[in-house]
């Protein structure tokens, strides 16, 4: 038997062997002009914003707040409060914020920087928002209390009390404010000028008028 022939075939199988795993590795590496870490698909995909909320995390008006402020020398009542029709909430101190709009996490940023260091050392605020409401009513096909989760008009309210009835005015919708304010609505003109078609807000009341023949 040759060795030096078998040695030499062994050398060349197994330089093949690298090149092909070489080849591989080079097809499921990191593409050309990526660095590692830098994902665009798949389970490992990162956000182009990561810190982007859906509009059912903001804060509108009518909201009902509790704020806490923590990590204080003396402690300091929560502050139970409720986000006026111009989208603000007094706190301590005489402070005022404008709230409606922003998350959460953004409010309590907020209240942060205007507290720390003016007024003190440490503080750490912590913003709970109850549950939130309306109630759609009338001539609707499901009059009822509905949840608000996120922006919603006075046509979209109808709609998750199932529609109007076949004795529903659409011309003549109501809302009422949480602060008594009334607002009719022509919700008939409403559905070809969407400009019209008012902003719901927690705590606001639709009510469908009857139609008389």
């Amino acid at each position: 038997m040759d060795f030096k022939k078998l040695a030499g075939s062994a050398l060349r199988g197994l330089m093949v062997m690298v090149i092909a795993a070489g080849l591989a590795g080079c097809e499921t590496g990191t593409p050309p002009g990526k660095m590692p870490g830098d994902f665009t698909g798949g389970t490992n995909s990162v956000p182009a914003h990561p810190s982007a909320t859906a509009s059912g995390d903001l804060l509108a008006v009518n909201d009902k707040l509790i704020v806490s402020f923590n990590d204080l020398v003396v402690a300091v009542p929560p502050v139970d409060c409720q986000i006026r029709d111009d989208g603000s909430v007094t706190l301590i101190l005489n402070q005022t914020f404008q709230a409606a709009g922003k998350t959460i996490g953004e409010f309590e940023k907020e209240i942060r920087a205007r507290y720390v260091p003016t007024f003190y050392v440490n503080m750490t605020p912590t913003v709970k928002s109850q549950e939130r409401f309306i109630v759609v009513g009338g001539e609707v096909r499901q009059p009822n209390r509905y949840v608000y989760l996120s922006k919603m008009t006075v046509l979209r309210a109808i709609d998750s009390a199932g529609g109007f009835t076949d004795f529903a005015n659409k011309s003549r919708v109501t809302i009422t404010r949480a602060n008594g304010r009334q607002i009719t609505v022509n919700c008939a003109r409403a559905l070809e000028h969407p400009e019209i078609d008012l902003d719901v807000f927690p705590g606001d009341k639709v009510w469908v008028k009857k139609r008389w023949f």
